[in-house]
Parts: C-alpha cells; structure tokens; sequence
C-alpha cells in the first residue's frame, strides 16, 4: 500500500514538474483577474467566471500543444504580461471615467487621448501585478532546465485539437446566452437580471473578451414590424400638451431664443459652502466672501434669477449627456457619434424646433478640438446648422486658443468671442454651448493663474494642499477645480452681460446645467465624502446643478427629481410645444410625471432615494423608504425601459431615414416626414 501511495506521489511530482509553467500561469491569470475586481469594485469573487475558464482552458490546450518548455515559458510570459496589460489598462479607465470597458469605447480612444493629463495608476495592482510577473519570469527561466520535456504523440495532438473545438464551440455558446439578441428588443428585461455590478460579472479579461465578442457578432438590433414602432410612438394618449405651471401667465413664447450651456463637471459645491454636503469643500470664516464680485458673483445672480432643480442627477459621460439634453432618449449598446452620425433624427429640439419655425438658427459651439466626439459630424445630423470649435474660433473670431500649450481653453473668452454669432439680434436662435474650462484633470494651469483666479482663491483662504491626499498630483485638486470655476463664472457673467446689453434677456430662456459629478481625479468622492454604496446618501454623489432662466417667471426651487433627460421635454413645455412623450426618456420638470434615471454608460438606474443596476440587485436604498417606492420605481424603469426597446429599433434602423418613393417616383422619407406631419398637427390643432 506504502508503495502505491509512493508511486501515485511520484507521479504528481513528475507531473507538477512537467506542468509547472502552465499551472503557475494559471494560478496568476486568476489572482490578476480576482486583483482587479479587487482594485475596482472591491470584491474578491467573480460571478460568471465561465469566459475566463475558457479563455484559461483554450490557452492551455494550446500551450499543451508545444513540445519544447522554453516555449512554453515564452508564450505564457506573453499571455500573463498580456492579461496584466489589459487589467491595468482598464483599471486606469475606471479610476479615470467611472465606467467599465465596452466595445464602443473603441471609437473614443482619440478623445481620451486629446483630454488626458495625468494617469491614476493603482500602486496595489501595478506593484502586485510587477513583483508576481518578475518572479514568473526569473524562477521560470531558472529552472528551465531543471523541468522535464514533454514527448508529443500524434494521439496527445488529436485529442487537444478536439479539444480545442470543443472550447471554441462553449465559448461561442456562452457568448451568445451572455449577448442574447432579443433583450436589446425588450429591454424591460434587463430589470430583472441578476448580473453584478461593473468587472464583479465577468472578470476584467472576459469583459474585454465578450464586448470584442459583442461589438462583431451581436450589434444589430431587429427594425421589427416598422408599423409597430410607429403605432408606439404616435399613442394619442401619450401626447404632452403642456402644464399651467410652464406658463403660468400664460405668455407667448414662440419668439423666444434657448441657450443650453453644458457645464462641463459643475458641481453645486463649487461655488456653495455646505459643509453638510460637501464637508471637503469650502470651509471658510465668512461664507457670504464667494458671493464677491470677484469670486462666484455671476453663479450666484444667476442661481437667483432661476428655476434652480435642487435634485437634479447626472450619471454619464460628456458626449452622452450632450446628446441626452440634444435628443431626450439615447440607445444601448452604441454611441450615437460614432455609431449614427448620420441617421435621420427629426425628433431633436433643433429639428422641432426648426420644423415649427422656418427661421430660427440653431448652432452649436465648443471650445474644445471639432474632432471630439465626431461633433462635427454627428451635430448637423441633429438639426445644427453648424458646429463650431476652437480651431474655427481662432481664425474666425481670434479667439486665443490653449490647446497647443497643453491646457483647456477659456470659456469667457469663447462667450466673448463668439457673441455676435452666438447670440444674434436679426433672427430667433437655439444656441448650444459645451464649455471645457472645467474640464479634468485638475491640475495647475498658467491661463487660469495670469487671470488671478489663484490670487482670488488665495486671498479667501483656499490655500495650497487643501485638496486630496499629501502627493504633489492630487494636494491641490480642489483648489484647481475651484480655480477653474472661477473661470466658468466669468463666462457666466460675460454672457449675462451681452444678454442685458442686446435685450434678448427679456425674450431668451438660459438653461446652465452639469454634465456629470467632477469624477476625475476622485474630486466628488473627496468633496462629498461619499466612496461606495454603504455610505449615507449615497446618491448625493450624483446631485449637481441645472437652472433655468425663464424671463417671465420668478426665482424658485424645485426639490422634484429629474436628470439630463429631461431637459428636452421642459424646453418643449416652456416654449408652449406640444409633443408625443414616447419619444423621449424624460418628462417636463413641471409635469406631474417623475422620471428615473438609466445610465447607457454605467448601466444603473438613479434617483434621490435608490440606486441599482437590476431590482434583484439594489446596492442603496435611503432609510425610509418602503415596498411602495420600490413599486412605483419599478413602474417608473418598465416606462423608460420599454421606450428604450423602441429607440433601440430606431437608431440602429434608422427609422425615419427609411426611403420610399412619393406619386413621381421621388424617394423620400417617408418616416420622417409623418413625423414632421403630427408634430405640427398636434401643434396647429389639425387632424391627421
């Protein structure tokens, strides 16, 4: 007996010999993945680990397949200095963006190469991911020599190759139960799914893996029944008609002008001492010293002459947002920019509003490079007349442009540039402003520094090293936020001015809103002393500013929950402009109807009192709210979800730039067109 157990002992050895290498990199793919969950959403487990096993099981068949151990040792050196990579690089992404890899992203790589400054690298994965590797790689090379080399049988060939398609064969069957098509048509479904939240489903690798998977074979969305979707859309009792409340002494409005300014990462605390909400923020002798004219005057004007939505949430990426207040809806799984740049979208405020009014000008204007985000492209699409950027800023308007030097550009000096054109006197406009001064990452700027804005944040007791921990990066970040919103104020306060001076501040409507919590550089978190779920209100960390200047009405708050989407439907309800709901995600801040917020880009749906990525997995849910609220939250994501299936059908089909031919044999477009042909009927009193 002594000697069986000797013999099977003896065995393993050999074995473990023979396979040392495959088995050590085995070991480590796994303790990187579990490491960069770990480091990203702390938890040390993944959920579906199915692509992974694969992933680790193909590579190890082929591996097996290799009769010499040196090159064994070569290739899993590559493989694990890959699988270390790739988890590096996306946990960098994270700690920048908030958001997990997608397929998409793929399109905005320029973009994020043009916006960074500095790289969060995690010290924990890098030093972790460093000293393993190099142990693999001098221990490996070691004891080369001393590892027995493995005699290849065409039987061993035959039975990995079978192998291999077996492997190949399960991963694309995962893929396609991971990816099933038919939830992109229902979308209610992803309501009631069970995944985890971010890198805690898959695994940093497998995400990467499925999205590539994805992004090939699973991106096309059904059209369906055409008349279905048109049957939908034009419900007769999902027709907005407006409220009292946008209009309460009954004004005419079609003759005035709308000015949308995205604020770029505008948090409430850049300007309001709270030290309730923002315990890092301001926390000075005399508070009421911000509101000086030369500190946050402008904000604070404005603050009081506004519609101020105290629970205003935003949870996405610039370019989403934009398109969000643009549009009202947005699909899942692509980014409109890249994706449909030149879809037809008769549905957008300008394309409303040029429809019911054949002389207004729309254009849309940043200070940022044309190429980012494909706005040159994709705005003229959606009903801009043009866009303009820093580039024609500078040899148009000799605006000075900052971009070469490596820093953002100014805002005020963009307002001031551009005012003529931005706000004309001789016709009506809709003008769209996306700002960039306070863009991240906050670092110190010379542009900002020559205009005193440090010698103002100085002079108030916003001193160096009141920031974010004790390295030279990050001690100052919220004194350089602050610096740059002192900017953002002097852009307010040049574009009141215009306003005043010209007149249109009687018959213009300003909308200043934030396009997502200042999340570079972990600013918001430090601010507002909010890191995970289990933190007290949680979904604080998401609240930030949208006022809206009406001339006709008074200062007001709102404490009424609402997000970027709906900032088209109470522009449609100011304006006086009647609409089919089941267009847009949102509703008017001055309806009855309270909306709930899905990020495209984080896959989570948001109010003030919830937060969850599924109902069978909320991560907060505020004290005191009961099995009521979860009802009607529910009610509120099947409404936005079952939109969302719709708006799916329509971009990826480009539903109202679907051809036919008219009486003459002309193509036109038909969906298009029976758009334009209700939006006005609903609008003129006319029949259909």
């Amino acid at each position: 007996m002594e000697n069986k157990w000797t013999n099977i002992f003896n065995k393993l050895k050999i074995i473990l010999k023979r396979y040392a290498l495959l088995i050590s990199f085995v070991l480590l793919t796994i303790f990187y993945e579990l490491l960069g969950v770990a480091v990203t959403f702390h938890k040390f487990y993944i959920r579906d680990p199915r692509i992974l096993f694969i992933y680790l099981s193909l590579a190890s068949v082929l591996i097996c397949l290799l009769p010499k151990q040196k090159i064994r040792y070569i290739c899993c050196s590559i493989l694990l200095a890959i699988t270390g990579i790739v988890n590096l690089l996306f946990i960098v992404v994270y700690k920048m963006t908030g958001t997990i890899f997608d397929f998409g992203m793929l399109n905005l790589r320029k973009d994020a190469m043009g916006i960074i400054e500095s790289l969060p690298i995690p010290f924990l994965f890098t030093f972790l991911f460093g000293l393993s590797f190099s142990l693999y790689l001098v221990f490996g090379k070691k004891y080369l020599n001393y590892l027995p080399e493995i005699k290849i049988t065409k039987l061993k060939t035959a039975i990995n190759l079978f192998l291999i398609i077996i492997l190949i064969i399960t991963n694309v069957i995962v893929v396609i139960s991971l990816n099933n098509v038919t939830t992109k048509a229902s979308e209610v479904e992803r309501l009631y799914e069970k995944d985890e939240l971010g890198y805690t489903e898959l695994g940093i690798t497998s995400t990467v893996i499925n999205e590539f998977y994805k992004g090939l074979f699973f991106n096309n969305v059904d059209m369906g029944d055409e008349q279905e979707i048109a049957d939908f859309l034009y419900q007769d009792d999902h027709i907005y008609y407006g409220s009292k409340e946008a209009n309460p002494n009954n004004i005419d409005r079609s003759n005035y002008n709308v000015i949308t300014i995205l604020a770029e990462s505008l948090e409430w605390f850049s300007f309001i001492e709270d030290l309730d909400k923002y315990p890092n923020g301001y926390n000075l002798e005399d508070p009421t010293v911000l509101e000086s004219p030369n500190l946050y005057k402008n904000l604070y004007d404005f603050y009081n002459r506004s519609i101020v939505m105290n629970q205003f949430y935003a949870r996405e990426k610039t370019d989403i947002s934009e398109n969000l207040s643009i549009i009202g809806n947005y699909p899942t799984d692509a980014y409109i920019n890249y994706d449909f740049p030149y879809n037809t979208n008769p549905f957008t405020l300008p394309n409303v509003l040029k429809s019911l009014d054949d002389d207004i000008l729309c254009k849309s204007y940043h200070n940022g490079l044309r190429g980012y985000y494909n706005r040159n492209i994709c705005h003229l699409s959606l009903g801009f007349e043009e866009f303009v950027d820093t580039v024609t800023m500078e040899s148009k308007f000799n605006m000075k442009n900052y971009i070469p030097t490596g820093e953002r550009n100014l805002d005020s000096e963009m307002i001031s540039s551009c005012k003529e054109e931005m706000f004309p006197l001789d016709r009506r406009f809709y003008t769209y402003i996306t700002s960039i001064t306070m863009h991240g990452q906050y670092t110190f700027r010379n542009n900002l520094d020559n205009k005193g804005y440090y010698d103002y944040l100085d002079s108030i007791g916003v001193k160096e090293q009141f920031g974010k921990g004790k390295d030279d990066e990050n001690k100052n970040i919220f004194r350089n936020y602050c610096a740059a919103a002192l900017e953002f104020d002097r852009a307010i306060g040049k574009l009141w001015e215009i306003l005043e001076e010209t007149g249109l501040s009687k018959n213009t409507i300003v909308v200043i809103f934030g396009d997502h919590n200042a999340y570079y550089q972990g600013l918001s978190n430090y601010v507002k002393q909010i890191y995970d779920t289990n933190d007290h209100h949680y979904t604080e960390l998401f609240r930030i500013p949208l006022m809206i200047y009406v001339p006709d009405m008074p200062h007001q708050v709102i404490d009424k929950f609402c997000y970027t989407a709906d900032i088209v439907p109470t522009l449609f309800d100011l304006l006086g402009i009647n609409f089919y709901e089941n267009m847009y995600f949102g509703h008017s801040i001055f309806s009855d109807e309270e909306s709930i917020l899905y990020s495209r880009a984080y896959n989570v749906f948001i109010t003030n009192h919830i937060f969850f990525p599924n109902l069978n997995k909320i991560l907060y849910l505020e004290d005191g709210y009961d099995k009521e609220y979860l009802n009607d939250i529910e009610n509120r994501a099947v409404k936005i979800m079952t939109k969302l299936g719709y708006i799916n059908r329509i971009f990826y089909n480009d539903y109202f730039g679907i051809k036919s031919l008219d009486n003459n044999d002309n193509p036109i477009k038909k969906n298009e067109i029976i758009f334009y042909e209700h939006l006005k009927a609903i609008n003129n009193g006319e029949d259909l």
